[in-house]
Formats: structure tokens, C-alpha cells, sequence
């Protein structure tokens, strides 16, 4: 076949369509001697199963991004809620601060006109 080791292995790979590592030796030998017979057919099979290898780490970087922008919008979400729930609070502590210091105010003015009225 005039096929060197290195690319033999390539072919090997790109055949490996399921990825598993093995090729039953009749659909190995079934697609040289197809494509033995014409070269142009060869490298049409090559491209073809590049092409479809190609798609597949395509898809499965797709769903790796996938994957990753639904765990960064769940954390961003769950971001924005903490920082919304201590915003609340903060505001609520500084609306009780004005009251309390209000109240102390009015105290501090009460006690000084009973000790004038005194």
C-alpha cells in the first residue's frame, strides 16, 4: 500500500470512529481495499473521516462550554443574590442606626429641657 507507520496510525485513528481503540480486522482490510483501488478515493475516505473526527470535537467542545456557562451563570446568579441580600441588609442596618440615633437625640434634647425646667 505504500503507507507509512506514522500515517498508517493516522488512518487507524480517523477510521476509530467510536473511539474505542479497535477496529474489527475485516472493516480495516474492507476499507483498504476499497480505497487502494482508486487513490483519489483514498484520500476522499481520509477527508471524510477527518472531517467527521473533526466534528466531533467540535461537539464535544460545544458541550464543554456549554457545561461551563451554565455553572458561570448559576454562580454569577447566586453572586448577584448575595450581593443584592447584603446590600438589603446594610440599608436596613443604616435605616435603624438613623432611627436609634434619632430617638437618642430626642432623649439627649428631653433630658436637657427637664433639667432646665428644674
Amino acid at each position: 500500500l505504500d503507507i507509512d507507520r506514522e500515517d498508517l496510525a493516522m488512518i487507524f485513528h480517523l477510521m476509530d470512529v467510536d473511539q474505542s481503540g479497535s477496529l474489527s480486522y475485516g472493516e480495516f482490510v474492507n476499507r483498504f481495499v476499497k480505497a487502494q483501488s482508486q487513490d483519489s478515493r483514498m484520500y476522499m475516505m481520509i477527508m471524510q473521516l477527518q472531517s467527521a473526527q473533526i466534528m466531533r470535537a467540535v461537539h464535544q467542545q460545544t458541550m464543554c462550554l456549554h457545561t461551563l456557562q451554565t455553572t458561570l451563570d448559576t454562580k454569577l446568579f447566586s453572586s448577584h443574590s448575595q450581593t443584592k441580600q447584603i446590600q438589603q441588609r446594610f440599608n436596613s442596618a443604616q435605616r435603624s442606626d438613623k432611627v436609634s440615633n434619632k430617638v437618642s437625640s430626642e432623649c439627649s434634647n428631653d433630658s436637657a429641657s427637664f433639667r432646665a425646667d428644674v
